[in-house]
């Protein structure tokens, strides 16, 4: 059995090596780092800041919240953070990236 495992971890190494090497696989792990940035930044940056912001606008009038609502001010704010903490991942990956090379 752990020659079995062995080899299996073997195989999967050397395909994931391989495919690194061609022009698909660079396709493919960007995106996926891509996919893994935008995830973290949705769940540790862009959701506690939209909750802050919600706990600020408990004071606000019923007829500035709806305005604040037809102008798609949530949208906003979240495109803004999001670009934000999308640009700090990138900058900070490319730090890291470039440290190992």
């Amino acid at each position: 059995m752990p020659v079995l495992l062995v080899w299996l971890g073997e195989a999967i190494i050397g395909a994931i090596g391989w495919l690194l090497k061609n022009k698909l696989g660079q396709w493919i792990a960007s995106s996926l780092i891509w996919l893994g940035i935008s995830y973290g930044t949705q769940k540790l940056v862009i959701g506690p800041a939209l909750d802050q912001i919600r706990g600020y606008m408990t004071g606000f009038s019923g007829d500035l919240l709806q305005w604040l609502g037809l102008l798609q001010f949530d949208r906003a704010v979240t495109m803004i953070l999001g670009a934000m903490a999308t640009k700090a991942g990138l900058a900070a990956a490319k730090v890291f990236l470039a440290k190992r090379v």
